[in-house]
Order: C-alpha cells, then structure tokens, then sequence
C-alpha cells in the first residue's frame, strides 16, 4: 500500500511534466492581445481569491535607443590632391570621387554612403589595373587608396548598422507587442537582419553587392520592428509575471485543498489559469523564446563587435541577454507557483470547463 504522502509526491511530480508540456505546446495556439490578456488573467484571479492584484510599473516599458554623440563612428578621409585627382580622370574613380565631393555627396544616408563605399572599392580596383600600364606610381598610390579603405570597412559597416533611421526604428520605436500569428514578416525581419549582418566582411566581387536590395532590407525592418516588439514584450512579461507572482504567493497558499482535496476555488483557479496562461499568454512566450534564439548568434557578434560603439553594444546586452535571462527566470518563477499549488491540490493543469 502507497502512503498517502508518496502518492501526493508522484501526482506533483506528475502534474509538473504534464505542465511544463502545455508550457512548451502552447505555441501551437495563436492569440493576440497580449496587454488585454494579462489585464483578464490578473482581474480574474484576484476576483476568486478576493484579494487586489497591482498591474506592474508600465513606466518599465522602454527601449532607450543611444543618442546621436554615443554613436559617432569616425571615418578618417582619404585625401587626393589635385594632380592626382586629375590623373584619375580617365578612370570611373574620378567620376565617383568628384560625386561624392559635391553637397549631396557630403550629406549622403548611412546606407548611400555604404553603398559608395562598396562601389568605390570595386572601381579603385580597376583604376588600379589600368593605369598600371602606363603609370606605375599613380597605381601604387591607388593600392594604397584601396588597403586604407579596406582598413576602414568595419567603421563604415558601423556607421550603417548604428545610424540607420531604419535600424533606430526596427530596435527601438515598436508601437505593438509581438503577435504570434506574424511568421512570415518575423522570417523576413530575421533574414534582413542576418543579410545586414553579413556586410560586415567586405566582397569586391562584380555584382555582389546591390544597393536596392539594402534599401529594401533596411525598409523590412522599419516596417516590421522586430526587435523592438520582441524586447518590449520581454519586458512586460517579465514585470507583469513578476509582480503577479509576487503577489499570489500568500493568497495561494491559503486557498484551502483538505487531505490534497481540490476545493471548488481551487479548481476555478486552476481553469483562470489555465485559459488565460497556457491558452493565451505562453504562446506568445514560446514565439519570443523561438526569435530569440534564431537572433541570438547574430547579437553575440554584435556586442563583440570591435567597431559598433560601447552604448551600441550596451543596448544590444541590455535587451537580448539580460533581459532576455531576467524575462526566463520571471517565466519559470510562475509556472513553479502554480506547479506548486496544483500540486498540493492534486490538480492537473488542465481547463475542466469555461468561465
């Protein structure tokens, strides 16, 4: 014969891996309205345990994007002077040089002056070859062009990835939470970032580069903001959860399951938890874990990045590693509350009938 005690320890431990379970699973099911949920699921349960429930600091909520000085990457000029400028006239460098030089050229987009500087790459290389023939010092002078703008690479893959307006808005100005139903434009955010990422190593290569196909993946990422949704979500999870676990620690506690018999309140926590958790909160937590991870080897490249700036880099750490950890340990807090609870009132985890 099994003691009673045993018996209510092999129920917890079971009633644990069938929850974890729909914790995992529940990023099948697709809900939005995530705020709206919280507020439900926070409002019912402190309406069965009578006992007020505080909506956490909304003031928390925020992405501080580094200001314009904290982001400053300096690019030292490649100096020509005029009878060398006029040496290359008979080359396409010349042309480019004379365009960049103009006011236009000097107030050119992070993305239009990475676009030159990847085209001028191409043409200095092919100065180079042509005027070897007959000018071997001029082409010696254009190699050295072409190894101080090679050195300069990393700084002007900066400049583009820090000083975007694109970028600002796609890690920074979200105007919505994460949806889980959004799959195909979080795919296509995702490959845009990695696609930005990968312009950090310089192709001299004809036709290996296309500016338009920049423009349009800088244009996904302001359309979409994909990060700014995942790490705002991340922190409301991680203040609402925290805050409601604090505050249903004693009132659970004193809900009263005689011998492991669930009562009635139990079993009506058990389902408030249940439809408005598992149902409608977690998916959209399963979906944050899913992007997080798909982004994660990209933002560790970023914050060891040599080039990107200190604050840059600050911000990165800030949102998809430290936040990310503390929104984990918000999650599992939570669930281990509520493991704890049916437990103890030899409840499974899941909804016997609707509210």
């Amino acid at each position: 014969m099994v003691a009673p005690h045993s018996k209510r320890l092999q129920f917890q431990w079971k009633a644990s891996v069938v929850l974890m379970g729909l914790v995992l699973l529940s990023g099948c099911f697709g809900h939005t309205g995530l705020k709206a949920n919280i507020n439900e699921y926070r409002t019912r349960l402190a309406r069965v345990l009578d006992s007020p429930i505080a909506p956490a600091d909304a003031d928390k909520h925020t992405l501080r994007y580094p200001s314009v000085s904290e982001r400053v990457v300096n690019v030292t000029p490649v100096n020509i002077n005029l009878r060398n400028f006029y040496a290359i006239q008979d080359c396409e460098l010349g042309r480019i040089v004379a365009q960049r030089n103009t006011v236009l050229g000097k107030t050119q987009l992070p993305s239009q002056r990475f676009a030159y500087e990847q085209k001028l790459g191409t043409v200095l290389a092919n100065c180079e070859e042509k005027v070897s023939k007959n000018n071997k010092q001029l082409a010696a002078l254009i190699n050295n062009w072409r190894e101080q703008k090679r050195a300069q690479w990393p700084q002007i893959w900066a400049q583009l990835i820090q000083n975007s307006s694109e970028m600002k808005q796609g890690l920074s100005l979200a105007s919505s939470l994460l949806e889980v139903e959004s799959s195909s434009q979080i795919s296509s955010s995702v490959n845009a970032l990695y696609y930005l990422d990968s312009l950090a190593h310089r192709s001299d290569k004809v036709g290996a580069f296309n500016s338009n196909h920049l423009e349009a993946q800088l244009r996904t990422l302001s359309n979409s903001r994909l990060p700014a949704k995942l790490w705002l979500t991340q922190q409301l999870l991680t203040n609402e959860l925290t805050t409601l676990t604090g505050a249903l620690k004693r009132p659970l506690a004193s809900v009263n399951c005689p011998k492991g018999r669930a009562s009635e309140k139990a079993k009506v926590l058990r389902n408030v938890f249940y439809l408005f958790f598992i149902e409608k909160i977690q998916p959209v937590g399963s979906k944050l874990n899913q992007i997080h991870y798909q982004l994660a080897p990209l933002w560790q490249r970023w914050v060891a990045s040599d080039a990107l700036s200190p604050a840059f880099k600050q911000f990165i750490a800030t949102h998809a590693h430290e936040g990310f950890s503390e929104y984990q340990d918000a999650m599992h807090e939570h669930v281990r509350l509520w493991q704890d609870f049916l437990g103890r009132c030899n409840l499974a985890p899941v909804a016997v009938s609707r509210l």
